[in-house]
């Protein structure tokens, strides 16, 4: 199967709207880590202590990921690119097999953190 002109660029749209959900959420992760940080620094319990811990944590864990994912995505626009320039067929490339699994690796991670999201979200609210 012969990777098309379209088809590149519908990679590359694709590419360039997960570059903006990653660039989101950093953003996001970053509000998030703030205000556990400030409840870490209040009078809590051992119990909330642990799960500001956990929160920490995870962020943690979801900032190194998306660094992963920023990393792959970049690389893989790169792979396109040559692709495009060099006229190859994308079976031939790989581009189509190694798109459809950063696909499924992004989605996984959307899901992921939006779980963590709203276990956040429920914890904040049970401390007012």
């Amino acid at each position: 199967m012969k990777t098309t002109e379209q088809h590149i660029e519908d990679l590359h749209f694709e590419h360039k709207l997960w570059q903006s959900e990653v660039s989101f959420y950093i953003d996001e992760l970053k509000i998030y880590k703030e205000q556990i940080e400030h409840i870490g620094r209040r009078d809590i319990t051992s119990e909330i202590s642990n799960k500001v811990k956990f929160f920490e944590d995870q962020f943690h864990n979801s900032d190194t990921e998306l660094e992963s994912l920023h990393r792959e995505i970049a690389a893989h626009e790169h792979d396109l690119a040559a692709i495009e320039k060099n006229n190859l067929e994308g079976s031939e490339s790989g581009d189509e097999q190694k798109h459809s699994e950063m696909r499924d690796q992004f989605k996984k991670f959307q899901d992921k953190y939006t779980n963590l999201k709203n276990e956040f979200r429920s914890f904040f609210k049970d401390l007012k």
